[in-house]
């Protein structure tokens, strides 16, 4: 079985309105550092236990853009791989 790695970047944002906001952006990679398309990925931030899901494009890649500021497991799953938790 091989195994998904996720690389992710958070960024803070400021709307007008004064709410603040972060983003989530990663790609889902195989072992070799190949993006893995359709894998499901999840944010569950850790304080609250909201969760938001996507699925990552075909070159691996996605975004969560208006998270709750705050810390976050983040998971990926897809068949013929290892579940990634971190």
């Amino acid at each position: 079985m091989r195994i998904l790695l996720v690389a992710a970047l958070t960024l803070p944002s400021v709307t007008a309105q004064t709410a603040i906001h972060s983003a989530l952006s990663g790609r889902v990679l195989d072992p070799s550092g190949a993006g893995v398309g359709q894998a499901q990925v999840e944010a569950t931030h850790t304080a609250s236990g909201s969760r938001t899901a996507t699925t990552s494009s075909s070159e691996g890649a996605f975004t969560f853009p208006r998270l709750i500021p705050g810390s976050y497991r983040i998971t990926a799953e897809k068949t013929g791989f290892r579940r990634f938790e971190q």
